[in-house]
């Protein structure tokens, strides 16, 4: 069959669909069902069963690829447990917390959002941290340079980089990520 004579086969079909497919009832254009054809020729009823199992096909594919989607999700679920199974670490994922203005204590796996548009905040790191616990603050609002955001280790009683020190963000912007290693070096920082 020549493309000219396709093209005309399928113009004659929707054409003779054209009164089916429309619902001037509901204005809107409904696919046809199967009972729609039954007064059609049987070629054009043999392509609507080719065009019912494709779209079947294609609906199994789409079921498919939803099924792995939340497989994978479950895998990396599973994937992140291993890795701190295997290794004794956390991996790095965290959870945004809500965005800050004044002094808190920070939970492990948290992402504070820290506001210091009309003050300096401080905050608190987590409390007896485990091997490989992480948190991080971003300065939400770019105002770090003109008031500091600290991070109170000392009065915490824990370390940074092995000594007794706090941190201070005071760049516009600025993000910084911490992992606890042990009681000796306590907290580092991972830019």
């Amino acid at each position: 069959m020549t493309t000219e004579a396709a093209l005309q086969d399928l113009t004659g079909l929707f054409q003779a669909l054209s009164g089916i497919v429309y619902d001037n009832q509901k204005n809107i254009f409904a696919f046809p069902t199967k009972a729609d054809f039954s007064s059609l020729s049987s070629t054009h009823s043999s392509r609507f069963n080719t065009i019912e199992s494709s779209i079947t096909e294609i609906q199994d594919s789409v079921n498919d690829l939803i099924g792995f989607v939340q497989n994978l999700k479950l895998q990396q679920s599973q994937t992140a447990t291993d890795f701190a199974d295997y290794t004794g670490l956390k991996p790095n994922l965290e959870e945004i917390a809500d965005e800050v203005s004044g002094t808190i204590t920070v939970s492990v796996g948290d992402l504070v959002p820290v506001n210091v548009t009309s003050s300096a905040v401080t905050i608190n790191p987590p409390a007896s941290p485990s091997q490989g616990d992480t948190f991080a603050i971003v300065d939400s609002r770019g105002n770090a340079a003109t008031n500091l955001i600290t991070v109170d280790f000392v009065n915490a009683s824990q370390l940074l980089f092995g000594t007794s020190e706090n941190y201070e963000l005071n760049a516009d912007g600025g993000f910084a990520r911490f992992r606890y290693i042990n009681s000796t070096i306590g907290w580092i920082v991972e830019l």
